[in-house]
């Protein structure tokens, strides 16, 4: 608590103008509308703002863990359970094999509801 009370308006200004801009907003619109009226209405208001550079997004290598792990977590009053068997690995997005990765473990295991293993 003793963080926010010491909060200043210059914080939260400072804060804005660092992460608060163009380069990564996403607007959506929805409705019965024209879109080119929409689109007079963000420039009329958003003008030539562009605010803060997009931040680098840097993912650090994932180390695979030298031995197996277990953790346990009971919840009280809870009747059922989820089971997660993960992996560590190097496998990214820009990794061809990434999509097949993804298909392979939705069929396979991710979902207790609609996996082939459940």
């Amino acid at each position: 608590m003793r963080e926010l009370e010491s909060i200043t308006v210059e914080d939260v200004q400072a804060f804005y103008a660092q992460h608060y801009g163009t380069a990564t907003m996403i607007l959506v619109v929805v409705g019965d509308v024209v879109a080119v009226e929409v689109r007079q209405l963000i420039e009329d208001h958003l003008g030539d703002w562009r605010g803060a550079a997009a931040p680098a997004i840097v993912v650090p290598t994932t180390p695979v863990q030298s031995a197996p792990q277990r953790d346990t977590v009971f919840m009280k009053g809870k009747h059922n359970c989820n089971v997660v068997i993960g992996h560590a690995s190097g496998l990214r997005r820009a990794n061809p094999d990434y999509y097949a990765a993804v298909i392979a473990n939705r069929a396979l295991g991710q979902s207790t509801l609609s996996s082939r293993l459940a």
